[in-house]
């Protein structure tokens, strides 16, 4: 007996579910005549002239905003990076040598960052900032490791990799780095 309910019920299912796909909607999509008008979906609303043309000059405002900004020198594309951008590339180039930096002090014209390696050997990063086209000069300590020349030579090569990287890039607007 309830075999037989389930039966039906699922037979009815299949019945409402073909009945639905052969016949389709009643009414056609305006999308497939390439128009689409206000009785077609309640939510469409026509612009007046005025607004039209008020959205028109928000856009152009908008546009020329944007093109005024990506011109600006502080968001110029540099060679060697921008001074601004010294922070995150030695962030990230600590973080690829295993590095972490535990302190970091900004000056006017320097960024001095205490840092230690993974095995717990202390280092300092500083750079300075230099008139263009050098924009900077990084000097790197490490007092107590045997291959100091090496990690040295290779922290550099990382910050400066990253600096150029970042020089080629339009500058991120409240980066918090």
């Amino acid at each position: 007996m309830i075999q037989r309910v389930v039966g039906y019920g699922f037979t009815a299912f299949l019945a409402v579910c073909g009945a639905g796909f052969l016949f389709g909607c009643a009414k056609p999509i305006a999308a497939a005549q390439g128009r689409l008008t206000a009785e077609d979906d309640p939510y469409v609303a026509e612009l007046s002239a005025q607004d039209q043309a008020q959205v028109i000059d928000t856009l152009q405002l908008v546009g020329t905003q944007a093109d005024r900004s990506t011109r600006s020198a502080s968001r110029a594309a540099f060679d060697r990076g921008r001074w601004s951008d010294v922070p995150a590339a030695v962030r990230i180039a600590c973080l690829e040598n295993e590095m972490a930096i535990f302190t970091r002090r900004d000056g006017d014209d320097v960024y001095a960052f205490t840092i230690r390696t993974v095995d717990d050997r202390p280092g300092t990063i500083r750079v300075e900032q230099r008139p263009a086209p050098d924009v900077y000069a990084v000097e790197v300590d490490f007092p107590s490791l045997s291959n100091r020349e090496q990690r040295t030579r290779n922290l550099i090569a990382d910050i400066e990799r990253h600096m150029r990287a970042f020089g080629r890039k339009r500058q991120l607007v409240n980066d918090p780095y």
